[in-house]
């Protein structure tokens, strides 16, 4: 079993309802420096209220992870879009950059963060997918038809209950 997180010192209190978008907003703020270093642009559409539930810590370094990977394999010049939507499934996050890499290779290598996110160890495509599902969701990864990768985490949907007690908040 992997160290990258610390999942056997979780707790149900660490396990709540959050809102992804601002999530994403605080991920993007924190790597905006390299972001600028490589000339990558991170562009974020995420509608407010997008609702997830599960460990907002142990999610907010997916997404770093999953964001900084995109910035460590797009070229100067690049471009990352990271939405976030619902629907009556559940809500997705994807990432999608301007990378040249196959998604064969992105399994093989694993997910390595950029400088600066304080872990540049190689993340192996299998704890990424623990990750996720510990998370309460899954991931997938495809090329996309214009060229590069998209990588999409999908989360169930949450009660109405608890989206519109939220927005009531």
């Amino acid at each position: 079993m992997s160290s990258f997180l610390p999942f056997s010192h979780q707790s149900e209190a660490d396990v709540g309802e959050f809102d992804v978008s601002d999530l994403l907003q605080e991920v993007g703020e924190a790597l905006e420096r390299e972001s600028l270093r490589r000339r990558v642009p991170i562009e974020i559409d995420a509608p407010p209220y997008t609702m997830v539930r599960g460990d907002r810590q142990t999610l907010r370094l997916l997404l770093t992870r999953l964001i900084s990977n995109a910035l460590s394999a797009s070229p100067p010049g690049g471009e990352i879009v990271v939405t976030a939507y619902s629907d009556e499934q559940g809500v997705e996050v994807e990432v999608a950059d301007d990378r040249s890499e196959s998604v064969e290779l992105l399994i093989d290598s694993g997910l390595v963060a950029v400088a600066g996110t304080g872990d540049v160890r190689a993340m192996p495509w299998s704890e990424v997918q623990r990750v996720a599902a510990a998370c309460g969701g899954r991931i997938s990864i495809a090329p996309c038809p214009e060229g590069g990768v998209a990588m999409s985490v999908q989360f169930p949907r949450l009660s109405d209950a608890d989206t519109s007690s939220r927005r009531a908040a």
